[in-house]
């Protein structure tokens, strides 16, 4: 009661001031320069959002009426934020520590992470769909420009934040608004907003609020509308990781409205994607189909298994809508609920290694092996770096209703591993670099994992020693890259002629 009475204060003390100029001191600390990352992330940048957020949804707090609000008051409230937080983090009342771990840092994660290519792979496989497909439809719908062009716009706009720029010069789009023309205002509508629509999207258009204490933690919801007009005109990025991450979860957060009619058929798409990067990254596999021949159509299994030297290693693709407070709740039943999708991967993981050693069928040597290890690669990050992680966060008793005992003599928690498609990406291509034998690393980060002093969170943490390179970017998004820049240039050239 105590914090939840501290929150109330700073929002009634927020009344005081007008929301223009509550805006403009956090656009003050949020683009000031600071010497390195870490400062940056000391600074804490959610939590001046949190500000924003709170004042922008508060219709007590008039956009242009009130005191304007000081540099050394807007400090105190930051200051004040970061109490609360700590206390937050301190509390007695915590459910499990390690989930509440797991959702301390999550902003800090999202805000250390480094701007990458990876916008461009939810348009760019949409894009090779035929236009009939229903996934193109919605995004034509929903976006009203083609996904090409939206990859060109995207691609435009994210070079001005990576150069270190804090807005966006009214006259950017000039010398290619002939080959654009409307599109560019479609575009911009879509990332844009100043404080009377921002007011609007944060009253009216929020899909499941966050409310209360876990609001300290989440990545700010303003990443949807990455872009703010000041009431000069003036379009103002709120934070260059507000922008990235906005940009490379702004297809999907917004496909996600749509529910079932959108994951169900993209679920195949991504699923082919994962495998096609096993492809493009020289990696022999047996696929679902000659699995199922081999055995039986009705058999549970996975998506794709890699036949190695002593191992298996299982490959299960996961898409889900993965609603932001999939990522933020530190409720072990909570979690325990949300991530059935992972839960389902890890039990058809079992169900394939019993399957290989069943004696009903021969796939390659794969019933020899001692061990198996399972990737469950899903399309959102969600701060859970696999078996041993969800043991500890599920409620008591709960993981072995999805791992039983008597099915992890090859398969055992630490074997199983939860990650991200761009940590997917990033694994497989170090593997066709040559930087990385897979076996190898798994079998590290297995035993690193069972122990509490070298376990990780994210799977990106066991390719932190190897290098992020331009010949590591999978084919799809390096393709993408070059076709925007190409239509970039033809643009370019039109209007010089």
């Amino acid at each position: 009661m105590e914090i939840d009475e501290e929150i109330r204060k700073i929002r009634n003390r927020l009344r005081l001031y007008s929301g223009q100029s509550i805006v403009a001191q956090a656009l003050r600390v949020l683009h000031c320069q600071f010497p390195s990352p870490l400062e940056d992330l000391k600074a804490a940048p959610w939590l001046t959002m949190l500000i924003v957020k709170w004042a922008v949804q508060d219709k007590l707090v008039f956009q242009s009426i009130g005191e304007v609000i000081t540099s050394q008051e807007f400090d105190a409230l930051r200051n004040l934020l970061w109490n609360i937080q700590g206390k937050i983090s301190k509390s007695e009342n915590t459910p499990n520590i390690h989930a509440m771990l797991r959702t301390m840092l999550h902003p800090q994660v999202q805000f250390q992470r480094r701007e990458t290519w990876g916008f461009l792979r939810w348009p760019a496989l949409i894009a090779q769909l035929d236009m009939s497909h229903p996934n193109r439809t919605q995004f034509e719908n929903t976006f009203l420009i083609s996904p090409e062009t939206y990859m060109d716009l995207s691609f435009a706009v994210y070079t001005q934040v990576i150069n270190g720029k804090k807005t966006l010069p009214p006259d950017y789009f000039a010398s290619i608004e002939g080959y654009y023309g409307n599109s560019i205002s479609t575009f911009l509508e879509l990332f844009v907003r100043d404080f009377s629509s921002l007011r609007r999207e944060l009253r009216e258009n929020v899909k499941r609020p966050m409310r209360g204490r876990i609001e300290f933690f989440e990545f700010p919801y303003l990443q949807r509308f990455p872009i703010f007009r000041t009431p000069d005109g003036v379009l103002n990025f709120w934070h260059r990781s507000v922008f990235a991450r906005g940009m490379e979860d702004a297809v999907h957060l917004r496909l996600s409205n749509l529910g079932a009619s959108y994951t169900e058929p993209f679920s195949q798409i991504f699923e082919g994607y994962v495998l096609g990067l096993l492809n493009d990254n020289k990696i022999l596999f047996f696929g679902e189909d000659e699995i199922r021949k081999t055995f039986s159509r009705r058999d549970s299994t996975v998506e794709a298994i890699i036949d190695c030297d002593d191992c298996n290693i299982f490959i299960e693709a996961k898409m889900s809508l993965f609603w932001d407070d999939v990522l933020l709740d530190d409720d072990p039943q909570q979690v325990f609920n949300k991530t059935e999708n992972v839960r389902k991967a890890i039990q058809q993981g079992w169900q394939a290694s019993d399957l290989l050693r069943s004696g009903r069928g021969q796939l390659g040597a794969c019933a020899n092996k001692v061990q198996d290890f399972l990737l469950v690669v899903t399309s959102r990050q969600l701060n859970i770096s696999g078996g041993n992680m969800l043991n500890n966060i599920y409620p008591e008793g709960s993981f072995e209703e999805v791992l039983p005992f008597n099915k992890r003599r090859y398969l055992p928690p630490e074997n199983i591993f939860v990650l991200s498609i761009e940590d997917f990406e990033r694994l497989a291509g170090c593997h066709r670099l040559g930087e990385v034998e897979l076996a190898p690393l798994l079998k590290k980060a297995a035993m690193a994992n069972n122990d509490p002093i070298t376990s990780k969170m994210f799977f990106s943490d066991f390719l932190q020693e190897y290098r992020m390179h331009e010949r590591s970017i999978p084919r799809l998004i390096q393709l993408a890259r070059d076709e925007a820049t190409a239509r970039l240039s033809s643009a370019l050239e039109q209007d010089e002629i």
